[in-house]
């Protein structure tokens, strides 16, 4: 028999960290170590009084029986199996069980070795590792969107069956095979940059891809860098969706919206000159009679320079100068533009207060545009304090994006004026065209930012500009 007095077997047995026992061929216990205890949650008095069977699952005794049977025959000297022990307080306990034959000096088996080593945490790992695969082939079999994973060298490790009804291609088509070549060559620049966005959690971007038959298929894709401790990309996430309908749609919608603002502008265009024109003939008209005074000459003569405003105007409008993008120090046109105005201010008691979050930010845009936008907003908010007052200039940084804001103490917009502004020939000033700030709506839409107005009668007006730092 042997020797469990063994002073090393004992105190290995006994300090072991996975459960231990010794057990008959009947399967009692013998000896339990600590461990064993505390994993099946019995004393190790109770445990003695019990066999490995009444602590095992019923449904799994069948295959342990075979097992034990093939040890005592000497067809294997030990196994190993993973199995569900009943814990006292009623609920499964998953271990990994490794048996072990003792034979006598005749070779006759005399008991078992068991060690059984707490699995529950891993199993309960890998179960819900089983249901996200499962979920994630559901969603991956049966979803429109196709899902991708992209390897740190750009290409392609999984694409999902549903680029088949998509793009034509079958997934074996593409795995392999770098991201660029399904891309048409306008839109790369900006797939990579988006995918190597420093710092960036997910990005949506819309882009063509090539279909299986030659032509290309717009598509908006979510991408989700995933990168080691290091900040070095393993993976790129992707879930991409068929948006040329939209798209086809979106075109449609924008050629009504041109149609109906050609149709807005003639009648714009048509109301702006007559009145100047309207007074230029009635004037003419006296000059017919011999009753036209020299005092007259002179507002005929502004009535044709009101004219040729709203002509220039609409040659802006009509012919903008192509943006010419570089670094620009944002900050520093920002104060320009203040400096520029500050004599108008102090003659109309106004103080322009600055809070610049940084005294210096780069941005790629067109300086000469943003100072007119900043001159158009700034000069709307004079010329709406007539009674002076504060004007807050500010600049600060949220993510991804630098935010201007201009905030006056004027009387404030109506609610429903503040949604006109921006739209032609819609000015809250007498003599306004509101040419200027449907420029202003423009520009800061070409450089891929958001103005927008916010009003409050008797407190005032905000103006916020958001600008993306990373262009797109």
């Amino acid at each position: 028999m042997l020797l469990v007095q063994d002073s090393l077997f004992t105190n290995a047995f006994q300090y072991a960290s996975i459960g231990m026992a010794l057990v008959d061929l009947d399967g009692r216990w013998l000896k339990v170590n600590p461990a064993l205890c505390k994993l099946l949650g019995y004393s190790e008095e109770e445990l003695l009084e019990l066999t490995v069977h009444s602590v095992s699952l019923p449904q799994e005794l069948q295959r342990d029986f075979r097992f034990v049977h093939k040890l005592i025959e000497g067809d294997i000297s030990t196994y190993q199996v993973e199995k569900r022990y009943q814990h006292k307080e009623g609920y499964s306990v998953w271990a990994q069980l490794t048996l072990s034959i003792v034979r006598d000096a005749k070779n006759n088996p005399v008991s078992f070795i068991a060690q059984i080593q707490d699995i529950s945490a891993l199993k309960c790992k890998v179960e819900k590792l089983k249901k996200i695969e499962q979920v994630f082939d559901i969603l991956s079999t049966y979803s429109q969107d196709i899902i991708t994973f992209i390897g740190p060298d750009g290409t392609f490790e999984y694409v999902s069956p549903s680029v088949k009804g998509v793009l034509g291609f079958e997934p074996s088509d593409i795995v392999g095979r770098r991201s660029g070549d399904f891309v048409h060559h306008e839109d790369v620049d900006l797939l990579s940059k988006t995918i190597l966005t420093p710092n960036a959690e997910a990005h949506t971007i819309t882009y063509r891809s090539r279909h299986a038959d030659g032509h290309y298929v717009w598509m908006e894709t979510t991408i989700r860098t995933i990168r080691d401790k290091d900040g070095q990309i393993e993976k790129i996430f992707g879930i991409a969706r068929n948006i040329t309908e939209r798209k086809e749609a979106e075109e449609i919608l924008l050629h009504s919206e041109k149609l109906t603002l050609a149709g807005q502008l003639a009648a714009g265009i048509a109301h702006e000159i007559r009145n100047p024109l309207t007074a230029i003939k009635g004037f003419f008209q006296l000059m017919q009679s011999g009753m036209m005074k020299a005092a007259y000459y002179n507002v005929v003569d502004e009535e044709f320079g009101r004219i040729e405003m709203i002509i220039n105007e609409l040659l802006v409008l009509a012919k903008p100068q192509a943006a010419s993008f570089a670094n620009q120090d944002i900050a520093a046109l920002l104060e320009h533009t203040a400096t520029l105005l500050e004599t108008q201010a102090i003659l109309n008691n106004i103080q322009l207060n600055r809070s610049y979050q940084h005294a210096s930010f780069m941005l790629a845009c067109d300086g000469n545009q943003m100072k007119q936008v900043f001159i158009n907003v700034l000069k709307n908010a004079l010329e709406a304090m007539p009674d002076g007052g504060e004007i807050d200039i500010g600049l600060t940084v949220q993510r991804d994006n630098i935010c201007i804001r201009f905030q006056d103490q004027g009387c404030g917009i109506p609610k429903d004026k503040v949604k006109r502004i921006g739209q032609p020939f819609f000015s809250l000033k007498e003599k306004g065209t509101g040419l200027g700030m449907m420029l202003s709506f423009k520009i800061i839409e070409n450089h891929g930012g958001v103005l927008s107005i916010d009003s409050e009668i008797g407190k005032g007006t905000l103006v916020e500009i958001s600008l993306p730092i990373q262009r797109r």
